[in-house]
């Protein structure tokens, strides 16, 4: 990547209410991973990485495999606001998980989350 900024997206917060059967669990135990949920007056802190040139093509391919094709999550175009007053939102993508999805798993206690991350294992752990 070109460079990286930290900064947030409005209206999203972060939540272990989305299945995984690939890189965190099976078909029989699907492990949580998270998901960006819509809320108002909400903001969510992350990194965004600027790709340029056959960066864009290579990592907008790569995502789409990992995210949307094995992950299910869905593309949206997001304001992301760079940390600091004096910079301008700028597009970003995220990537987000709906009910819609068949391996959607939702809200849960904290305790069946914590319980399904610790005993769930997948490819990638």
């Amino acid at each position: 990547y070109k460079r990286s900024k930290v900064g947030f997206i409005k209206g999203y917060k972060r939540r272990f209410w989305h299945g995984d059967n690939f890189h965190r669990g099976d078909d029989e135990m699907p492990g949580r991973v998270v998901t960006l949920i819509e809320e108002d007056d909400v903001c969510t802190w992350g990194v965004a990485f600027e790709v340029t040139g056959s960066q864009m093509e290579e990592s907008l391919k790569y995502l789409n495999v990992r995210e949307a094709v094995r992950g299910g999550y869905l593309t949206r175009a997001v304001d992301f606001f760079p940390r600091g007053t004096n910079q301008p939102p700028v597009q970003a993508l995220v990537y987000i998980a709906t009910p819609d999805n068949p391996i959607y798993l939702g809200p849960a206690s904290t305790e069946e989350i914590a319980s399904q991350i610790a005993v769930c294992k997948g490819n990638s752990g």
